[in-house]
């Protein structure tokens, strides 16, 4: 791990795995690191104007969960999207999750519940070896069902 300063002037010169690690970092306030979403969400932003799969995937996340921007699930599905076209794997899980929940969203998001964009996206997910930690790919791998 590089330290502090190290990892601000990769970052800063560009270098995306670095900008990364720094969303990350002011993400959970680790590593020397203060908790600062609007940080956080800046250096993952740097990173996916640089088309990085996970940087597009994290604007994503920022804007599923409302750390350092407004809260906007259409937004997040976008950058989701943007991921995707890479196979990011944790991406498609995302996208499949908004379609399962479309209809707890609604009004908040444009997409209707559909099961069989779900499955896909899940699918896809798992051939890009993306591992959920609440177990809803190995079930859905398992039995073809969704949770």
């Amino acid at each position: 791990m590089q330290n502090f300063e190290q990892l601000i002037k990769a970052g800063n010169s560009g270098n995306a795995e670095a900008q990364l690690q720094l969303g990350f970092n002011y993400l959970s306030g680790e590593n020397g690191f203060p908790e600062n979403d609007m940080e956080s969400f800046k250096w993952f932003k740097t990173a996916a104007d640089k088309n990085n799969p996970m940087g597009l995937c994290m604007v994503g996340e920022m804007y599923q969960y409302g750390y350092g921007v407004t809260k906007d699930y259409d937004e997040a599905l976008k950058w989701y999207q943007k991921s995707a076209e890479y196979d990011c794997g944790r991406a498609e899980f995302r996208i499949g999750w908004l379609y399962v929940h479309a209809s707890s969203l609604m009004g908040r998001i444009s997409i209707t519940p559909s099961a069989e964009q779900a499955s896909y996206y899940y699918a896809r997910a798992i051939k890009h070896g993306y591992v959920d930690n609440m177990g809803v790919l190995q079930y859905f791998a398992a039995t073809g069902h969704l949770i």
